[in-house]
């Protein structure tokens, strides 16, 4: 199996048995230690990510992580210690923009996961010998030997058409899109994907007054925009000329 997460940056390998990643990093730490792989030494767990997790201290204090231990970890080491603990159901635990894999050797098992609205890519296909490839780009899942480059003429059309295509197809027929909310679970040649989050199941909020809706989307709102800001104090803004991003900037 092999894996590259492309971008700008340091590049690494990483080799579990019978798994390969490959990764470029858009940005790199200090340390010696990439911000964008980890590896769990317990039981061997592997796992690289394009992540932003927005629930850092809900998902530390969940998994039990003291304060220095949660303020060292990288976003990819909170995604395998989630998997550690609750296996596929991690996802659910997860909030921000990621697209991750994570090799469980004791399982012979590949699990990878897309965030609900699908603001990280993933893309995957099968190559030589039926061999198991991913990556955050198209040409990044081209270039792994034994994929085509055939195009799907029905994507293309349905595009050109300004029609909606299949959410798992791209351009390229050999080439999968994962789509958002959904993960997918690889052990040799089987694929399994699941759908692990719909917007129709989210519960319904009912309150007494319309203060009260504004109460409550103004504390959701405030959330929303706290959990997206690091702990420097210093705040940047693109402000587009609208309601949005002006409010953005404002509670920022």
């Amino acid at each position: 199996m092999l894996a590259e997460l492309p971008g700008l940056g340091r590049a690494g390998r990483i080799n579990g048995g019978a798994v390969s990643f490959g990764f470029r990093a858009l940005r790199a730490d200090d340390g010696e230690e990439d911000a964008w792989q980890a590896r769990c030494s317990a039981r061997g767990l592997i796992a690289v990510a394009d992540a932003r997790l927005d629930n850092r201290a809900e998902l530390a204090s969940a998994l039990g992580l003291g304060a220095a231990e949660s303020a060292g970890a990288t976003d990819c080491e909170l995604v395998l210690r989630a998997y550690g603990r609750w296996g596929g159901d991690c996802p659910l635990r997860l909030h921000g923009d990621y697209a991750f894999a994570v090799w469980d050797p004791a399982k012979r098992l590949l699990f990878c996961a897309r965030d609900a609205i699908g603001a990280r890519p993933f893309y995957y296909a099968r190559g030589d010998g039926g061999r198991f490839v991913f990556a955050s780009d198209i040409d990044a899942a081209l270039a792994a030997p034994g994929v085509e480059d055939d195009l799907d003429e029905t994507h293309a059309a349905l595009h050109l058409m300004a029609r909606t295509p299949a959410a798992d197809s791209t351009f390229f027929r050999a080439v999968r899109s994962l789509p958002p909310g959904h993960s997918i679970a690889v052990n040799g040649r089987a694929e399994r994907i699941r759908r692990w989050w719909r917007p129709e199941d989210a519960p319904d909020i009912r309150l007494g007054s319309n203060e009260a809706y504004r109460r409550a989307f103004l504390e959701h709102y405030r959330r929303a925009v706290r959990d997206r800001l690091d702990d420097t104090g210093e705040v940047g803004a693109h402000l587009s000329g609208g309601l949005d991003s002006s409010s953005i900037a404002v509670l920022a």
